[in-house]
């Protein structure tokens, strides 16, 4: 999966992403399909619920997915869906991906998504979620940061989870 430059747009800070995708089962979205996706954040926004080790915000904007000709819009502010940002996560980073802990920053955006195309023939409902893995001390707190670290510091995990079908998940390494 490889990250894109980040804009900042006013506050509103937009980072690309892209990939294959390397797990499904879904036939609209096979395996080796081509992802990617624009994520946004608020790099002034405050956070809604916070800890010593993560801070958790609102999204600004939707953020939007492309696996295998459908979109995925994830919800925006008026939705339930949130950033959440983990600083230097100690003993370990949370990975829903089953990876062993380590200490590691990130940043991951979830929302309940709105499907269109051939995807959403076969699945309406679900979560998507994307976390951007960076190694420890690439942040230096919990804010959401400005400018973007560099591109070259993330990996991604991308997922949408839709229950009794199985999930549909996009990772790699960002160059």
């Amino acid at each position: 999966v490889l990250l894109s430059s980040a804009c900042a747009y006013g506050s509103i800070i937009a980072v690309g992403i892209k990939g294959t995708v390397s797990g499904s089962l879904y036939t609209s979205v096979p395996v080796g399909s081509a992802f990617n996706g624009t994520l946004y954040y608020d790099s002034s926004a405050i956070p809604i619920d916070s800890s010593s080790a993560s801070a958790a915000y609102n999204l600004p904007q939707s953020f939007i997915l492309s696996f295998g000709g459908s979109s995925i819009t994830g919800s925006g502010p008026a939705f339930a869906g949130f950033i959440q940002v983990y600083d230097n996560v100690s003993p370990g980073c949370p990975t829903p991906d089953g990876a062993p802990p380590n200490h590691c920053d990130t940043i991951d955006w979830s929302g309940s998504p709105s499907i269109t195309g051939p995807l959403a023939a076969e699945t309406l409902t679900g979560s998507a979620f994307v976390r951007l893995k960076g190694p420890a001390n690439l942040l230096t707190s919990t804010a959401l940061p400005d400018p973007f670290p560099s591109a070259s510091q993330w990996t991604v995990f991308a997922a949408l989870f839709f229950g009794a079908k199985g999930d549909l998940v996009a990772s790699g390494t960002v160059t």
